[in-house]
C-alpha cells in the first residue's frame, strides 16, 4: 500500500469514528512529525474545525486554510524548545492552560504536540492528568517518529495511529540544489559555509516567489480574498521548506549512521553512498551529532521568525564546520 493510500485509510477510520461519536481523546500519531504525521494531524484538525455543512474538510473555508498555516486560534501547538530540544514542564503547563480555555471559534480545541518523544519526565508527568481527563470537546494529537523512546504511561493513554515510514527520496524542483549543498558542505572553511547558506537562501526565495505567483494566478480564477491567498501561499511554502530541511536532516542522519557503523541499507540518500562514505570518514560521533542538531535548529528558527533567513542559515552552516 502506498503512503497516500495508507494515510487516506487512517483518515477514513477517523472520520467514521467522529461521525459515530466514538473518538478517542488522544491519538499517538507514529510517523514523520514534519511529513506524513503532520499531514494526518492537519487533516484531522481541519475535519473537526471545518465550517462547511458537508464534505468536510472542505479545504476552502477559513478554518481549513488556517489550520495547515498554523494560524487557527483553537489549535494549540507545543514542540521541543529551541535550546534544550526537549519539551519542558513550563511549556507543558502553558499548553495545558490553553487547552482548558473555551474554544475561540469552533466547537473543538486541538492540542498538537510535535516530537512527543522529547517530553522530559517532569513535563510528561504534568501532562498525565490532562491526558486522562481532558476538557470537553478537546482532542490531543501526539506526533512522533520514535514511539519506542516514550514513557509507557503516556503511550497507554493514547490510541495509536501507525503511519508508513517516509518514502525514499523523490525528485523535486529543489532536489538538484539541495544535493549540491549536501555534497559540498562538509568543511571548516567559512567561505564554504557562506556559499551554502546563500544557495539555500536563494532557493527558498525563488520557491516563495514561484508559489506566490501561482497563488495570484489561482486567485484571479477563484476571486479569493488576499488573506486567503497569503494563507495558502504560506502553507505551501511551509510544506516545501519542511521537505527541503527533511532532506538536509536525512543526509546528516545518514552520516551519523555510517559513523556508528550501522547497516548501509538504512540510508535515505543511498544513491549518494560514495559521497556519504567519504564525508563520514572525516567525522566522529560528536561532530556528526552536532551537525544533525544544527539542521534541526536552523529549521526551528526559520519557522519562528519573519526576518530574512540568511543570517540564520549562515549561523547554522557555520555550526556544522568540522573545527
Amino acid at each position: 500500500m502506498s503512503t497516500a493510500d495508507s494515510l487516506e485509510q487512517w483518515l477514513s477510520i477517523f472520520r467514521r469514528s467522529a461521525k459515530a461519536g466514538r473518538l478517542a481523546h488522544a491519538y499517538l500519531v507514529c510517523g514523520n512529525p514534519e511529513g506524513v504525521a503532520r499531514t494526518y494531524a492537519d487533516q484531522v484538525a481541519s475535519y473537526l474545525l471545518c465550517t462547511a455543512t458537508e464534505g468536510r474538510p472542505c479545504g476552502i473555508c477559513k478554518s481549513c486554510i488556517r489550520v495547515p498555516a498554523g494560524r487557527h486560534p483553537d489549535v494549540f501547538h507545543i514542540e521541543p524548545e529551541k535550546k534544550s530540544r526537549v519539551i519542558g514542564v513550563e511549556a507543558m503547563r502553558t499548553f495545558i492552560r490553553n487547552l482548558q480555555q473555551s474554544a475561540y471559534e469552533g466547537d473543538w480545541k486541538i492540542g498538537l504536540m510535535l516530537h512527543a518523544d522529547r517530553l522530559n519526565e517532569n513535563a510528561a508527568n504534568a501532562f498525565l492528568k490532562t491526558l486522562e481527563e481532558p476538557p470537553p470537546r478537546t482532542l490531543m494529537l501526539l506526533l512522533t517518529d520514535s514511539p519506542q523512546t516514550m514513557l509507557r504511561t503516556v503511550i497507554s493513554r493514547c490510541q495509536r495511529v501507525n503511519l508508513p515510514e517516509p518514502e525514499r527520496k523523490k525528485t523535486e524542483d529543489w532536489t538538484p540544489v539541495v544535493d549540491g549543498i549536501l555534497q559540498t558542505s562538509l568543511s571548516n572553511d567559512p567561505l564554504v559555509h557562506a556559499a551554502c547558506a546563500h544557495r539555500l537562501n536563494d532557493l527558498l526565495d525563488e520557491t516563495k516567489t514561484r508559489i506566490l505567483a501561482e497563488e495570484k494566478k489561482r486567485a484571479k480564477d477563484t476571486e479569493a480574498e488576499e488573506e486567503v491567498l497569503d494563507a495558502r501561499a504560506e502553507a505551501r511554502l511551509k510544506k516545501v521548506r519542511a521537505a527541503i530541511f527533511q532532506s538536509l536532516l536525512h543526509w546528516q542522519r545518514d552520516l551519523l549512521l555510517l559513523v556508528n557503523g550501522c547497516d548501509e541499507g538504512l540510508l535515505f540518500h543511498a544513491e549518494h553512498i560514495e559521497v556519504l562514505r567519504g564525508q563520514a570518514a572525516q567525522l566522529d560521533v560528536a561532530t556528526a551529532f552536532r551537525r544533525v542538531r544544527a539542521i534541526q535548529e536552523m529549521d526551528t528558527r526559520l519557522a519562528r521568525i519573519s526576518r530574512p533567513a540568511l543570517p540564520v542559515l549562515e549561523s547554522g552552516f557555520a555550526r556544522m564546520g568540522l573545527s
